[in-house]
């Protein structure tokens, strides 16, 4: 016990001498401090998906052939899923990551009220947006994927 007091007082009289400015001082290794006026770097753009985009959703072995138009913002997305044979409209937000990630949550209203958030990848050419879908209403939770191209 005596010697980890014996070890506290040794610490604190090496801050108190001026240890403790030599720590995190811009000054203590020799380099400048930097300017406070440097602005951060930009984020990193988004791919650009907006447009209409033809293909399929696939759930619980049905198919849903249709449209996404995909309005764009920046990252976010407003997206509206048409399928005419259905006579079903989906619409919901979105967004899509720097690196072509795509994630869109629709609202529809089939036998039921629901929602189907898509997951996905942007191709490399950006001519295919492809994925997973998650649908949820009162009949219950499906799994799915999609694909659609330009």
């Amino acid at each position: 016990m005596k010697r980890r007091s014996m070890g506290l007082v040794a610490l604190a009289a090496v801050l108190s001498a001026g240890g403790c400015s030599m720590v995190g001082s811009p000054g203590a290794t020799g380099s400048p401090a930097p300017p406070l006026d440097e602005t951060p770097p930009p984020a990193a753009m988004a791919p650009e998906v907006q447009g209409r985009w033809t293909g399929f959703m696939s759930v619980e072995g049905q198919g849903l052939n249709g449209t996404l138009d995909l309005a764009q913002d920046g990252h976010d997305l407003q997206a509206v899923f048409e399928a005419p044979d259905f006579g079903m409209i989906a619409e919901g937000p979105g967004s899509v990551d720097p690196e072509g990630r795509v994630v869109i949550r629709l609202t529809y209203n089939l036998q039921c009220e629901g929602t189907a958030e898509l997951v996905g990848r942007r191709s490399s050419d950006g001519v295919v947006i492809d994925g997973t879908l998650t649908a949820s209403d009162c009949t219950g939770s499906s799994e799915g994927s999609f694909s659609f191209r330009r």
